[in-house]
């Protein structure tokens, strides 16, 4: 096989994350596109892998981040990981030590980290007007608004739900909040 013509190492038949059959079946597809683009190959590959396990070692995430480190296209080495990052596979202490190992690609990766962190704790604990505040700062920060959404979307906590009257998120959302409440005074 000749996998640079693709970019890849041989470390991606080490680690098993390709094979001779993929490789051939993007080989061909490359001599038949007109897309040069050979690092979407490399993603389809990262993302096809991932998605085809259930659980994941520590040792396959070391494999799997040494692969992006390595990739000449970093752009597309960042989106591979960010998809291993927001995996539902990974276990709690996984994410922890991705977490970490997630800084070294750049400031970009930021913004990820408190969403998904935020995001692992809204699914696991009770939604407090200190964790409401804790969102809003990370919406403030990144211009963001999914986790406000989310919480209006969860909450039942009135004092939640009127403090979007002036937390200044917006009409939108000051809109969505303001619904969500007064359907819950009307079901009382």
């Amino acid at each position: 096989m000749k996998l640079e013509k693709l970019g890849y190492t041989p470390k991606w038949i080490k680690f098993k994350l390709l094979n001779e059959e993929i490789f051939n079946e993007q080989l061909a597809e490359l001599e038949k596109e007109e897309d040069q683009n050979i690092e979407h190959f490399r993603y389809y590959t990262f993302i096809h892998w991932l998605e085809s396990k259930k659980t994941i070692s520590d040792k396959e995430i070391e494999n799997y981040l040494l692969l992006a480190h390595e990739d000449e296209h970093q752009l597309m080495a960042g989106s591979a990981v960010r998809s291993l990052f927001t995996s539902p596979i990974l276990t709690d202490d996984q994410f922890e030590y991705l977490k970490e190992k997630l800084a070294e690609f750049g400031d970009w990766t930021k913004k990820l980290i408190v969403r998904e962190d935020l995001n692992k704790r809204m699914a696991k604990e009770a939604i407090t007007f200190e964790f409401y505040q804790e969102c809003l700062a990370y919406k403030n920060k990144f211009e963001d608004s999914r986790l406000l959404v989310s919480i209006i979307n969860q909450t039942e906590d009135e004092k939640i739900l009127n403090d979007f009257e002036t937390n200044g998120c917006g009409k939108r959302i000051r809109t969505l909040a303001s619904k969500h409440l007064n359907k819950l005074k009307r079901a009382v």
